[in-house]
């Protein structure tokens, strides 16, 4: 579906604008919709987000349809002595470019939410790994089964 993919290429190019010199307490250096295994990961790639798809449920109201899409940002972060700072940093980064721009550039009917954040409690250290999962709401007329 073409929304869901306009969805992700506007998160793409929207979260390249995390960087110290847009006033963030972070540079993010990689976004990408590629994924990545812990071993794959290059530190010097990081902070990186790789912008996924999620869940996505329906609802029906007659011949409208509301389409709740969860867009899964995988955050991999590197640091040699704390890597709770900079996911911190990540996280508040996020949650304020989210909130100047509700709805993704148009691209959602309804402003978006954060709506859950897991993180790996330190297994993978010194690299950090964090998924940060953003509802989108999108209505269509027509009835896609």
């Amino acid at each position: 579906m073409q929304f869901r993919e306009n969805i992700l290429n506007y998160l793409v190019s929207k979260l390249q604008e995390i960087t110290e010199d847009n006033g963030y307490d972070i540079t993010v250096k990689t976004v990408t919709r590629k994924q990545y295994l812990p071993d794959t990961i290059d530190v010097i790639d990081c902070p990186l987000i790789s912008v996924t798809d999620g869940d996505e449920r329906r609802e029906y109201y007659g011949a409208r349809v509301v389409h709740y899409f969860n867009v899964i940002l995988k955050c991999w972060l590197y640091d040699e002595e704390n890597v709770s700072t900079p996911m911190n940093k990540l996280l508040q980064a996020i949650t304020d470019l989210l909130a100047e721009d509700l709805y993704l550039g148009g691209n959602c009917d309804r402003r978006v939410y954060i709506t859950d954040v897991e993180v790996d409690e330190g297994w993978l250290f010194p690299l950090g790994y964090m998924e940060v999962t953003i509802e989108t709401s999108v209505f269509r007329e027509e009835c896609e089964v």
